[in-house]
């Protein structure tokens, strides 16, 4: 995440945007529509539970990420589908659901993606694209470990920020890049 945070610091300064603080920089795998709080402790637990035990037969992998762009309200950097992410993502549908948080589950990402900074208000004047155009790169990431977080939206600050609930680590480390 090196790149990411030089990035950040660049576009600090471009009107219009907020940055994502880095901490809080992460791959969504997926969304609930409801709240932790909304559950009963019983069936948030078991939910868990089966989760983790998934995810630690689950292996790591790598992402490759495009240059980070200009996408409707926000810059994100955008990963092609791999096989990796296909099963990070069915296996927490499919755990989730069988779970008993069937009527949790909206439909997945568009694609694996972390975003670096939200639009706050119109901007026109080329700024961020010119910041993005010249530190343009590619990267990778290794997943190795994913995290349930709540989610704190802050509109006022054009950011979110999370508390992590529960950190699994996933099995063995990526292949190594060819």
């Amino acid at each position: 995440m090196a790149h990411a945070a030089e990035l950040s610091n660049a576009l600090r300064t471009t009107p219009g945007i907020a940055v994502q603080p880095l901490e809080y920089v992460h791959l969504t795998v997926q969304r609930l529509e409801s709240y932790a709080d909304e559950f009963s402790d019983t069936d948030f637990a078991y939910a868990l539970t089966r989760i983790g035990e998934a995810l630690t037969r689950t292996p790591a992998f790598e992402l490759s990420f495009a240059p980070a762009a200009v996408r409707e309200r926000a810059i994100e950097a955008t990963s092609a589908e791999s096989a990796g992410w296909g099963e990070l993502v069915r296996v927490i549908r499919d755990v989730s659901r069988a779970s008993g948080l069937a009527d949790e589950v909206p439909s997945p990402q568009h694609a694996p993606h972390y975003s670096l900074a939200y639009c706050v208000s119109e901007t026109s004047d080329g700024s961020a694209d010119k910041v993005l155009s010249e530190m343009a790169r590619s990267t990778t990431c290794s997943v190795k470990e994913v995290s349930l977080v709540a989610v704190d939206q802050r509109p006022d600050l054009g950011i979110f920020t999370f508390e992590t609930i529960e950190r699994w680590t996933l099995v063995g480390s990526p292949a190594a890049r060819t």
